[in-house]
């Protein structure tokens, strides 16, 4: 029997493809719902407003697409708009188309001449192999300059990861950029020859991102209100004979029961507080590097206005925010014009950001002044003349693992795992992303449906 500790998207996917191979397992879940970072909030008369709380969308490919289809939910499948394909920064205090081409970088008025003559001889750049140690920011500034780091990269970064170039790891945020520099030396002549690989679409759900997991989970073994207090070794030592004893919490009927379950294998998909918890008894390094993985906090603030009180064509994905401008936000996503259904047609809906690595201070005021500044900021920039018909605020005291030099600690403590049975499958490890929690999930689980086959 194999334990799953966590059913967000990573521990749904374990589970959705051992059971399609009649592979026992148990799912325990320490709330009343699935989706971990996936939240949805649909309110309003008819549930005119969709809010995201957590993931706001998710990057498809073949394989996820594939995913979707064979878990009967591609119906249910919503495309962003092709607007959404502008991205824009705020530039001067206003919103600026960024370039998304070679060509518009290079024909553009968004970057100085002198940057656009970095951008030429990149091409030219000779093949590097990279220290592990370099960040996203030194690499890319490297090869295209500050000013490309300042106005693109960085809010890039914020928007997705909420973290600064200068301390996110290349090799893990963008492990293509690490080969492209090795294998061709040029990121852009990299991005030229790679550019017929699987085209990735941003897609949500009509009910919302939880809405996958919801549906993923319907025929899952999934044990709500059960938290895994500990976990024990069994009396069998050997390997061939090991079993590990979950110590498990629930209540049923207003009263708290504990009961110990033994399985031969634990896949912990819980966040780094929880893993380490569970984990120090039996592997005390492990867990305490693993618990100071760095999350910083982020608000995300729902905002809906008259469509008519807004004095910008929101005909994009959204506008993120460059430290440099000295702005109070991170950014927002242009919600509505991203996806059909967010909100009521003569109304638009904004999702702001406030937080961040590189914005903590702003994210620990306190609510009502966060709400505040951020509305003010939102009035300013796209010329809204009154206050928001509708706001929701949701506060991440962890928001996204930082993928920077912690983790080349926590993979080499990782790897004294591997024999133990107990895996770890979670956004702090090996993606971040909902695609590459689903695709860990499914190889995870693959690889194990492999080896009971001998």
């Amino acid at each position: 029997m194999i334990a799953i500790i966590g059913a967000g998207i990573s521990g749904l996917s374990i589970a959705w493809h051992l059971h399609q191979e009649n592979i026992p397992y148990q799912i325990f879940e320490s709330s009343s719902e699935v989706g971990g970072y996936l939240k949805t909030l649909q309110m309003g008369k008819n549930k005119s407003y969709l809010f995201e709380r957590g993931a706001n969308s998710l990057l498809m490919d073949d394989e996820i697409f594939e995913f979707i289809q064979n878990a009967d939910f591609a119906d249910e499948l919503i495309y962003a708009n092709k607007i959404s394909k502008s991205r824009f920064i705020i530039r001067d205090g206003k919103p600026k188309k960024l370039p998304t081409s070679p060509q518009g970088l290079l024909f553009s008025s968004f970057f100085s001449m002198k940057t656009k003559a970095k951008i030429i001889k990149e091409l030219y750049y000779k093949k590097e192999e990279l220290d592990e140690t370099i960040t996203v920011g030194e690499f890319l500034e490297n090869h295209f300059g500050k000013e490309v780091v300042d106005y693109a990269v960085s809010p890039f970064v914020t928007g997705i990861y909420a973290a600064d170039a200068y301390q996110l790891l290349l090799k893990y945020t963008f492990p293509k950029l690490t080969e492209y520099a090795q294998d061709y030396g040029s990121v852009l002549k990299g991005f030229i020859k790679n550019k017929s690989g699987s085209r990735r679409q941003s897609v949500s759900f009509k009910n919302g991102m939880q809405s996958l997991a919801k549906h993923i989970s319907k025929n899952l073994n999934v044990q709500f209100n059960h938290t895994v207090i500990s976990i024990k070794n069994s009396d069998f030592i050997e390997r061939k004979n090991r079993r590990w004893i979950l110590e498990i919490e629930s209540e049923k009927r207003g009263k708290k029961e504990v009961e110990n379950l033994e399985f031969d294998k634990i896949f912990l998909t819980t966040p780094p507080s929880t893993t380490a918890d569970l984990l120090e008894p039996h592997f005390e390094k492990l867990a305490l590097t693993v618990k100071d993985i760095h999350y910083p906090t982020m608000c995300l603030i729902h905002s809906v206005f008259k469509k008519e009180d807004i004095d910008f064509d929101l005909n994009g994905f959204g506008a993120l925010h460059p430290k440099a401008e000295e702005l109070f936000s991170a950014g927002t996503i242009w919600s509505s014009s991203v996806f059909e259904g967010r909100s009521p047609e003569d109304e638009v809906l904004f999702t702001g950001f406030v937080g961040g690595r590189q914005w903590q201070e702003h994210a620990e005021l306190p609510k009502q002044e966060i709400l505040k500044r951020h509305t003010d900021e939102l009035k300013k920039i796209y010329g809204i003349k009154n206050d928001p018909v509708v706001q929701q605020f949701t506060k991440w005291d962890k928001s996204v693992p930082q993928y920077d030099e912690q983790m080349l600690k926590v993979e080499k403590q990782l790897k004294r795992l591997k024999k133990s049975d107990i895996y770890i499958c979670a956004n702090w490890f090996g993606g971040v992303s909902v695609s590459d929690c689903i695709k860990k999930g499914k190889n995870l689980a693959l690889q194990l449906i492999a080896d009971s086959k001998f």
